[in-house]
């Protein structure tokens, strides 16, 4: 469940400052759930060079925040928060944007070509 931080403003400005959303909440998503191998594959498209996901287990990447200093309620929610994106459970897309802003939202392919230079940096 991500989304271009550009839509997240365009979304919040439209909402503060149109009638008609007074009382309501909004999921905002992106317009594709992607997995991590999946956000390498488009990585790797965008910027021509192999970009891997190394599937890492909860617990060594635990081990290896403590080791780099991290403190333990940052390893723990750290650790939970990428125990629930590879559960599945944030693989959430709504029509949010494109609802509100009558436009499609920004995929994560058009967001690191926007970015390109900073992912080559």
């Amino acid at each position: 469940m991500t989304a271009d931080i550009r839509d997240i403003n365009a979304v919040a400005a439209k909402v503060f400052t149109s009638s008609g959303h007074e009382g309501k909440t909004y999921v905002i998503t992106g317009p594709e759930a992607l997995t991590f191998h999946q956000v390498a594959e488009k990585l790797s498209s965008v910027l021509g060079r192999k970009i891997q996901y190394v599937d890492v287990p909860l617990s060594a990447a635990g081990d290896g925040m403590r080791k780099s200093g991290m403190p333990e309620w940052n390893v723990r929610v750290v650790t939970e928060l990428l125990g629930y994106f590879a559960s599945g459970a944030a693989a959430t897309v709504t029509d949010t944007i494109p609802r509100v802003l009558g436009r499609p939202a920004t995929s994560f392919e058009q967001f690191a070509k926007d970015h390109c230079a900073a992912f080559l940096a």
